[in-house]
């Protein structure tokens, strides 16, 4: 019983240290975050309003690739192209009922960038891969919102929750590897979803999906190697920013600032 008893413990504390580390390191990995975001902004040269949204273009730097990101023209309002990573802040929990967790997930998520990612995988943007649970989404008995699916990119249309969302694209990209992400993608789909988010062979989260899609091309985005968060794609040194779509309020109404990555 001895034994028993001081097994549990040191498995208690082995699990204790995982986390404070995870939790250490994502504040840390946080305030590169922002300084990334905030630097990404102040490049923003201002275009136009379009009812609550403000637009704003940032001229692509050497090494960055500013086409195909986001056209004020285009009425589907699609982020990115085929391998390009969009990510947000939102809490994956906002619909619980378990007001403390729903709050506690709300404060990592918004730190972390845990809410949701997913990776396109058309060249129009139009659709994307990603892997969801009906708990997560708010929905209640819907097997067909389970598991590795293709989706529709409706980020911008439909998502009025994310304190943000963000573009990712990944440096020197080539057609190559965009062909292994679509297999990547097509060889997963109804793969369930892993509520445990400890690397399992056959099942994934959301931002595990998008990291090991990359790392079966040999890149690696996860920048800890430890569970992926948004923060860890940002700063991975493989990515770059192209997106930013920011929600503010003002008088109790609902405004947004967007951000796109645009050639010269």
């Amino acid at each position: 019983m001895k034994i028993f008893k001081r097994v549990i413990i040191i498995i208690l504390l082995v699990l204790f240290s995982m986390v404070s580390i995870f939790i250490a390191n994502g504040f840390i990995e946080k305030a590169s975050v922002d300084n990334m975001i905030k630097d990404f902004k102040d490049r923003g040269v201002f275009v136009e309003t379009i009812g609550d949204t403000n637009y704003y273009k940032v001229l692509a730097n050497d090494g960055e690739d500013g086409k195909n990101v986001f056209s004020i023209e285009n009425g589907d309002n699609f982020i990115g192209t085929t391998g390009d990573i969009i990510l947000t802040n939102r809490n994956p929990l906002r619909y619980s009922n378990t007001i403390i967790i729903k709050h506690l997930v709300g404060f990592f998520a918004k730190n972390m960038f845990i809410g949701h990612a997913s990776l396109n995988v058309t060249d129009d943007g139009g659709v994307l891969l990603e892997v969801t649970d009906h708990e997560v989404d708010g929905y209640s008995n819907i097997e067909d919102n389970q598991g590795v699916k293709y989706s529709q990119n409706t980020w911008i249309t439909e998502d009025d929750g994310s304190p943000y969302i963000i573009g990712l694209r990944v440096k020197q990209i080539d057609d190559s590897i965009k062909a292994n992400l679509v297999d990547f993608a097509s060889n997963n789909i109804g793969k369930p979803y892993n509520k445990l988010f400890i690397t399992r062979k056959d099942r994934y989260y959301c931002t595990d999906l998008v990291s090991r899609a990359y790392l079966d091309s040999g890149i690696k985005i996860n920048y800890d190697g430890f569970f992926t968060t948004g923060n860890d794609m940002i700063v991975s040194g493989e990515t770059y920013i192209i997106f930013i779509r920011e929600k503010y309020i003002v008088n109790d109404k609902e405004y947004y600032n967007i951000y796109y990555l645009q050639e010269e």
